[in-house]
């Protein structure tokens, strides 16, 4: 326990919580659309059996917030929660530079694009505390689009990989020079600062449903995702411009790249290698990455790793399977390999994995 008086005991950080604790920390002037978001992966009762995976609820310091559109939300007051969150959401503002009253004359070079009205964020000392308090005892962020600059406003920032909504990048850099701001991605996760940030609109979803894989396992986010009519979460190594964000061209490939995806989703256990991708889509190996890159964001390689382990993670999570038959199921060489590749895509080994899920 802490001189604040909020017990910061975890317990055994390697076992998950059977039902995680997830709460959304909202103030006045977020996106509703953002909000939206957090409800339909984390309170929808979209997992089997119409159960939901996680105790969800809101928090606001006051019990009540002004989003924008006029939406408003009952919260729970931050003073009446206690001990501490396994996963804390945070969406984004619709001028996230009045979180900050030096960054108002910043703010007017933008307020014509958006083009909406809303109640001004303002942040307490004591959600900057609360927040601290949160962090130092292990719980998880997740943050929607400009999200991301309530962490970077108390200090939560600082020497961690982030991204947010390109045209908020730049200033949100130059504001907060400590922070390493990566404007080109779509989803960041700062594994050691357990920080998942995205670039807004509906990256946010896949930053929400990775969340929630962290904190209620594969299987959890796997069904969520389905209810949603979602085929998968964009990888990490997708880029915004991929997906027009700012000035990125369509590809004219696209139901292509979909069919090879579908198609090497379903057989991972052949090993595809990216020569025999190719084939596969009736273009050379240079051609495809060209084109793979400009669909999805990130290259075949990237993203067929990405798969393999978002495998590997529900064999682990549902079998006991030794690591040698999870390795040929999902198509790599050997175990070897695996752990490699599966502590570099979710931060822990699949021991560690295995024992955190198993139990749930």
């Amino acid at each position: 326990m802490d001189d604040s008086g909020v017990d910061l005991r975890r317990g055994d950080d390697s076992m998950a919580v059977s039902h995680p604790r997830v709460v959304a920390l909202l103030t006045d002037g977020m996106w509703s659309h953002d909000v939206a978001n957090v409800i339909q992966v984390f309170a929808g009762s979209l997992a089997a059996g119409g159960e939901n995976p996680c105790d969800f609820s809101f928090l606001s310091e006051c019990g009540h917030v002004e989003l924008d559109h006029r939406v408003s939300v009952e919260c729970e007051p931050l003073s009446e929660f206690s001990g501490i969150a396994d996963l804390i959401c945070i969406p984004g503002f619709t001028n996230p530079f009045s979180l900050d009253e030096s960054l108002f004359d910043s703010y007017e070079r933008v307020s014509d694009w958006t083009g909406l009205v809303a109640p001004s964020p303002s942040i307490s000392p004591d959600v900057a505390e609360w927040l601290a308090i949160q962090h130092r005892a292990g719980a998880r962020f997740v943050t929607l689009g400009t999200g991301v600059y309530l962490l970077a406003v108390v200090g939560l920032l600082d020497k961690v990989r982030c991204t947010t909504y390109w045209l908020f990048a730049p200033e949100l850099q130059r504001r907060f020079p400590a922070a390493l701001v990566d404007a080109e991605r779509m989803l960041v996760y700062d594994e050691q600062a357990r920080i998942r940030s995205s670039a807004g609109g509906a990256s946010g979803l896949d930053a929400c449903l990775a969340a929630l894989m962290d904190v209620a396992g594969h299987a959890s986010a796997s069904v969520v995702a389905r209810a949603m009519n979602l085929w998968s979460p964009h990888s990490l190594e997708a880029k915004q411009e991929a997906f027009g964000l700012h000035g990125g061209a369509a590809s004219d490939y696209e139901d292509l790249i979909l069919r090879l995806k579908e198609t090497v989703s379903c057989h991972l256990e052949h090993g595809w290698s990216v020569a025999e991708m190719a084939w596969y889509a009736g273009m050379s190996a240079r051609t495809l990455q060209r084109r793979f890159l400009e669909v999805e964001g990130q290259t075949p390689a990237r993203w067929l790793v990405s798969e393999q382990m978002m495998y590997a993670a529900r064999l682990l999570e549902e079998t006991d399977l030794p690591l040698t038959a999870i390795a040929a199921r999902v198509g790599i060489s050997g175990p070897d390999v695996l752990r490699r590749n599966f502590a570099r895509c979710y931060g822990e080994s699949p021991r560690a994995y295995r024992k955190r899920f198993m139990a749930m």
